[in-house]
C-alpha cells in the first residue's frame, strides 16, 4: 500500500519521475518516461481509496457533441472529472461533476458504429420478412 500512496502522491505533486519509477527502475515496461508524463498532463488531481470501495454508479446521457457538452458543463461551473476520451470504434465519453457534486457521464456514439448497427438491423428485417413471405425458402 505504501507504493500506491507514493505513486498517487507523486502524481498529485507532478513529480512524474518518482511516480514512473514506482513501476520499477525503468518505469512501466514498454513506456517511456516522457509518454508517462504526457498521459498525466491534463490531470489536476488523483484520489485513491485503499480498502473498502463504496458502491456507486454514474448515469450517462447521449449527446450529439461530447466536446461541446463537456465545455458547456465547465462554463456553467461544473468540473471535468475525466476529459473527452475516445473508445475506438465505439464513441467518446467524458465525466463531469456539477457544482452540487452530482456526477454525470456524457456519451457520443461513433456514427460508423450506428451505421453498421442500422445496416445489421435492416438485413435481419429483410431476412425475417422473406421467411414470413416464403417459409419454404427460409430453410
Amino acid at each position: 500500500m505504501a507504493v500506491i500512496r507514493r505513486y498517487y502522491s507523486a502524481i498529485n505533486a507532478r513529480d512524474y519521475d518518482t511516480a514512473w519509477r514506482q513501476w520499477g527502475d525503468n518505469g512501466q515496461q514498454g513506456q517511456t518516461r516522457a509518454r508517462f508524463e504526457k498521459g498525466f498532463l491534463h490531470t489536476r488531481q488523483t484520489r485513491v481509496t485503499i480498502g473498502q470501495v463504496e458502491p456507486g454508479w454514474i448515469p450517462y446521457v447521449l449527446v450529439d457533441d461530447v466536446r461541446a457538452s463537456t465545455d458547456k458543463a465547465k462554463s456553467l461551473g461544473g468540473e471535468v472529472m475525466k476529459d473527452v476520451t475516445e473508445m475506438p470504434d465505439m464513441g467518446s465519453f467524458s465525466i463531469v461533476q456539477d457544482p452540487t457534486g452530482s456526477v454525470l457521464g456524457l456519451w457520443q456514439h461513433n456514427p460508423k458504429m450506428i451505421e453498421a448497427k442500422d445496416k445489421a438491423k435492416e438485413t435481419a428485417l429483410v431476412a425475417a420478412k422473406q421467411s414470413v413471405e416464403n417459409p419454404a425458402r427460409a430453410h
